[in-house]
């Protein structure tokens, strides 16, 4: 396991998948993350690649070929090295493709990972590098898990999600964790929605071009949690699993396959392509938000 740690922050990243274990506020004494659970879900903040959501049959077809691959695809599982940096604020991890990847995943890539922390922020960078001799073809996108019993006592009732600036729009149904028809969207016209078990009880909540550039899990009285910073994202995925006490915001570059999709990579809805030798970066943040009183102090 990695720390970094400031005056206010300790995180811990597993070198496993290079996911986040922890983001620990330390005046406040409150875990924001997700620790983990097998009865409902034992991961904590996923890094999606190279597809985001499920394929149709679990397969796509390219140049030819039709190969297998599981839903989020297979970078959660992979192992991360550690490279240098000089800066103990900084930690960068990175893998890369590999016969057994190859075997599922016809490319040779390079993914950087690298996470900051100043103040009461976490920075997320990452860098996607085609090492192939012809196009690649990914979607990247990041699923972390969220307290919602940031202080004893706490349920996922006592949260609200807030969207910045305020914004509402369709909802698309997923269908066998394909995404199907419209629907309305359970988000108030306010921009802010109250959290239950029951928003979650047909899968997530997935939105396409979400206006939204920031999105704050808040406690209702306390009106402290995190903001996920994320402008840009053409696609988000709000997520929960009965028994577990926590909410995913997922930002992606990428989307799980329509129930109409032809199944090939290159027309899959989403897909970022990249010439030879040519890298994409993405970044978002993870910011603590403290009570008036923390504030006042």
């Amino acid at each position: 396991m990695y720390t970094l740690e400031n005056d206010h922050l300790i995180v811990k990243v597993h070198p496993r998948g290079a996911e986040i274990k922890s983001m620990y506020h330390k005046s406040s004494q409150t875990e924001c993350m997700w620790q983990g659970d097998p009865l409902s879900w034992n991961r904590t903040a996923p890094i999606l690649f190279p597809i985001v959501g499920r394929l149709k049959n679990d397969e796509y077809h390219y140049e030819g070929q039709t190969y297998s691959l599981n839903q989020h695809g297979f970078a959660r599982d992979l192992a991360f090295e550690l490279q240098a940096s000089q800066d103990p604020d900084i930690l960068i991890l990175s893998t890369k493709s590999s016969e057994e990847t190859k075997k599922v995943y016809p490319f040779d890539f390079q993914l950087i990972c690298t996470y900051r922390i100043q103040d009461h922020t976490l920075s997320i960078h990452w860098e996607v590098i085609n090492q192939s001799e012809g196009s690649m073809h990914f979607s990247l996108g990041f699923h972390p898990g969220f307290s919602t019993t940031m202080q004893a006592g706490d349920q996922m009732e006592d949260y609200d999600l807030h969207f910045t600036p305020a914004s509402t729009q369709m909802l698309f149904v997923i269908e066998g964790g394909l995404i199907g028809k419209t629907g309305p969207s359970p988000i108030p016209v306010t921009g802010i929605l109250p959290l239950s078990p029951k928003l979650f009880e047909n899968d997530a909540l997935v939105y396409k071009k979400f206006p939204a550039k920031s999105f704050s899990l808040l406690h209702r009285q306390r009106q402290n949690g995190i903001t996920v910073h994320a402008a840009d994202y053409p696609y988000l995925g709000i997520w929960s699993k009965k028994p577990g006490a926590f909410v995913c915001i997922e930002p992606w570059y990428g989307i799980a396959d329509a129930v109409s999709h032809n199944q090939d990579l290159t027309q899959k809805e989403g897909i970022i392509t990249l010439k030879q030798g040519q890298s994409k970066s993405f970044s978002l943040s993870i910011e603590y938000v403290p009570t008036s009183r923390e504030k006042e102090n």
